[in-house]
């Protein structure tokens, strides 16, 4: 008899069904008989313990994929939390200098500060904005259209259900593994 142990999945469960099929399973290059029916319960149980195990290494993947998922969110945390505070500090920094009457770049230590003109648009009222746009066509351009179209699989089901034959388009049925 082989050293059930030392099979993988795929091979108790090919002996198992070998047993039931033919009454054995056996080595087809030399003829030796591994397995009978007196062995179908050790051959159960060794695919029992092997399915349990695949369980546990799921399990146990899931958990880590949940904890990293997690730091994850607790890093991205941290990140807004210090992006924040130096958003908050550069502001400071800002009116300080203001207030001390700074206009010229200087240097404290290994630091050169300063201040720099930029502009940025403010857009109170995108209402207001696009009807006078809109009222004149020689700015149509300053308009930016988006179309974005998509199959709403909803209703598409639906259909399907009630008959309609659509090409490209099929409803499967798919099975996943539940461990509890």
């Amino acid at each position: 008899m082989n050293n059930i142990s030392e099979l993988s999945s795929w091979g108790i469960a090919k002996n198992i069904n070998d047993v039931i099929e033919n009454g054995f399973s056996y080595d087809e290059e030399t003829g030796e008989v591994f397995f009978t029916p007196d062995d179908l319960e050790a051959l159960n149980e060794a695919l029992d313990k092997k399915l349990e195990s695949i369980c546990g290494v799921i399990e146990y993947s899931e958990a880590q994929a949940k904890a990293l998922k997690d730091r994850k969110k607790e890093i991205d945390k941290t990140i807004k939390h210090y992006e924040v505070k130096a958003a908050k500090l550069r502001e400071f920094l800002g009116s300080l200098m203001e207030a001390n009457g700074f206009t010229q770049t200087r240097t404290f230590g290994d630091y050169r500060l300063g201040f720099r003109k930029s502009t940025s648009l403010d857009v109170s009222d995108e209402i207001a904005a696009m009807k006078y746009i809109e009222q004149h066509p020689n700015l149509s351009d300053a308009i930016d259209v988006k179309t974005e179209t998509s199959l709403d699989k909803r209703k598409i089901r639906e259909l399907i259900n009630e008959g309609e034959n659509i090409p490209g388009v099929a409803i499967v049925t798919t099975k996943s593994v539940s461990i509890k």
